[in-house]
């Protein structure tokens, strides 16, 4: 695989992982606000996955439509 393919691949598999342990370590305690206003670790992590694949999703297929 080539260049513009790992783009929407690293956004959608290894950013938010990388994003959420940075989170974490950088703003442990903002999390008490997000938990206040219900939302969990976890729903934090699938809402951000979610953004993420729907911004990544269409650029991966852009380039697949364009390269064929």
């Amino acid at each position: 695989m080539n260049g513009p393919v790992w783009l929407p691949l690293s956004l959608c598999s290894f950013g938010p992982g990388i994003g959420m342990l940075a989170y974490y370590i950088f703003y442990k305690d903002q999390y008490y606000f997000y938990y206040n206003l219900g939302y969990t670790k976890k729903k934090l992590a699938l809402m951000v996955f979610a953004c993420n694949a729907i911004i990544a999703l269409p650029f991966l297929l852009i380039y697949l439509i364009l390269r064929s």
